[in-house]
């Protein structure tokens, strides 16, 4: 079971400013509040998209403004995980929105097509992959010439994404889809804005991401797989900035059960189900927005957030909205279609998940239990009498209470030759820091084809010089 602060849109509006500190407050006491009517204390952060408000076509010293609006979004998110999470960054989940992508940067990578190219318009624009944009505003056909440069209209949200995880940069599959294990859930980010800019509004994962997120996924187990993006997923018929519900199946297809986005700003608290012929179902649910103002935010709605506690053994998640009016009271928030504001929604078994055989799943929640009482030495006992049928998730449980005691003999007797990606440098590092180079040394080496390469060169200078103060001692 786990408890997670999902909040979206933390853009700020000019006419309606909110700071962060009365946004961590709010958010802080309905957590305590909640923890006190019998929620676990929240321990992941889903951040659905839209950190700044950007900037508009032409506006004068675009890039140090986004800067400064980058740098209040993780003032923000640093203040939220450090009262939350104790500071544990790798259970805070982030993703890019719209308004994340740069339209100065995307409109410079483009020029006015040629005429004989307005001739062809309507094929052009309408192609798979096309690079021609509509300006309605100027009645212009555009086309993106410069690539490279088009691919950087991400980047100053890059430069965050890097800036707000340090040397703890969640693991990428590409360049368009992260990884973040949580427990025994693993969240997926993805770019729901692989393909938006100043004049294309519409969303859109790309195949070939979810392709390689699968095939990434298939020798990670866990007990639930949760996909977080930006877009919401309904529309009408004269928008097109939502995200097409295929890209949301293809993601079912491949063993995700529950979805969390933003961009609507408000709260999906009745979720939307997606289902296929083979009887499967899986939920989605969005936040509203945090920080929008009035004249951004539906008509009747406030500024909002969702706390889920999620039970992946009951494939099921209990919803609470709360809504923020500009003067920070906290209500519920009711969906428009008179949805409660506290809901259960449920989805069905997949295929991927892990699941313990026999007594071993009694031991696996009791070893949790323990572990988060901070008892790991009550927890590895637990597991180890039942070591043989823990599955995937037992044994990274057992891993994280053994590390815990420093109990490394143990965890490379156990557990050196079945590391995965993120146990794996947990390892070295702990062998590192207990000054033996050696085992460091020789697990580098074992795991060196699924480690990133700036992983591999800091352990390789954090073994050398290792090595080198302890021949000095000598």
């Amino acid at each position: 079971m786990l408890s997670v602060l999902q909040i979206s849109d933390i853009h700020r509006a000019p006419d309606d400013p909110v700071t962060n500190a009365e946004l961590v407050a709010t958010v802080l006491h309905e957590h305590d509040q909640a923890v006190l009517a019998g929620m676990p204390p929240v321990r992941a952060i889903a951040v659905c998209g839209d950190l700044v408000r950007g900037c508009q076509l032409g506006a004068h010293n675009f890039e140090q403004e986004l800067r400064d609006q980058y740098a209040i979004a993780q003032d923000l998110l640093t203040r939220l995980t450090r009262d939350l999470l104790g500071g544990d960054k790798s259970r805070l989940i982030v993703v890019p929105g719209n308004h994340d992508v740069c339209w100065n940067t995307a409109r410079s990578a483009m020029v006015e097509a040629s005429s004989s190219e307005y001739d062809d318009i309507f094929n052009l624009l309408h192609s798979p992959a096309t690079r021609f944009r509509w300006d309605w505003g100027t009645r212009k056909l555009f086309k993106i010439t410069n690539v490279v440069h088009y691919g950087a209209r991400l980047g100053e949200y890059r430069r965050f994404f890097e800036g707000l995880y340090g040397n703890a940069l969640p693991e990428a599959v590409n360049g368009e889809a992260w990884l973040f294990p949580v427990d025994n859930i693993l969240f997926v980010g993805f770019e729901s804005c692989s393909s938006t800019d100043c004049f294309n509004r519409a969303a859109a994962i790309g195949a070939d991401t979810i392709a390689q997120v699968a095939t990434a996924l298939r020798s990670r187990r866990a007990r639930l797989r949760v996909a977080v993006w930006h877009h919401n997923i309904e529309g009408s018929p004269t928008t097109s900035d939502y995200l097409d519900q295929s890209c949301v199946r293809k993601l079912m297809y491949y063993g995700f059960r529950l979805g969390l986005h933003g961009h609507q700003h408000y709260a999906a608290t009745a979720p939307v189900y997606i289902h296929t012929d083979r009887d499967q179902v899986m939920a989605v649910i969005s936040a509203g927005s945090l920080c929008a103002g009035r004249r951004e935010l539906p008509p009747g709605r406030n500024r909002g957030f969702n706390f889920l506690v999620i039970d992946e053994d009951q494939h099921s998640a209990s919803v609470r909205s709360l809504a923020m009016d500009m003067e920070a009271r906290v209500q519920p928030e009711y969906a428009f279609n008179g949805g409660s504001a506290e809901r259960v929604v449920l989805w069905t078994p997949a295929p991927t998940e892990t699941t313990a055989i026999g007594d071993a799943r009694t031991a696996i929640l009791e070893a949790e239990q323990a572990k988060h009482k901070g008892h790991p030495a009550q927890a590895s006992a637990i597991l180890l009498s039942h070591f043989s049928d823990l599955g995937v998730y037992g044994r990274s449980l057992l891993l994280e209470a053994l590390l815990a005691q420093g109990a490394l003999d143990e965890v490379l007797r156990l557990l050196g030759q079945q590391l995965g990606p993120e146990e794996a440098p947990k390892v070295i590092s702990a062998l590192i820091e207990a000054c033996r180079p050696a085992d460091a040394e020789l697990l580098l080496d074992r795991y060196k084809e699924i480690l990133v390469p700036d992983a591999i060169s800091f352990f390789c200078q954090r073994i050398k010089l290792l090595k080198a103060g302890v021949t000095d001692g000598r």
